[in-house]
C-alpha cells in the first residue's frame, strides 16, 4: 500500500491491516466476526469510488 509523507500511514490502510489481522490464526468461533470486519472495510473502500477514485484503486476499489 502507498504511504503518504514520511512514516504517515493512510487511515484506510490501517483499517485494512486491522481487519486482515496479519500473522494471526482466525478460529472457527471468530470467522463470522472476521468476515464482517472485512465486509465493513470493503464497503468503506467502495465508498471512496465517487469521492476519491484514485485512492479507491490503490485499496482495491471496483
Amino acid at each position: 500500500m502507498s504511504r503518504r509523507g514520511r512514516g504517515s500511514i493512510d487511515p484506510m490502510e490501517r483499517a485494512i491491516e486491522q481487519a486482515l489481522i496479519p500473522d494471526s490464526f482466525v478460529s472457527d468461533r471468530r470467522c463470522f466476526s472476521f468476515v464482517s470486519d472485512l465486509e465493513e472495510v470493503a464497503a468503506e473502500v467502495a465508498g471512496l469510488v465517487d469521492g476519491s477514485p484514485t485512492r479507491a484503486v490503490v485499496f482495491g476499489g471496483r
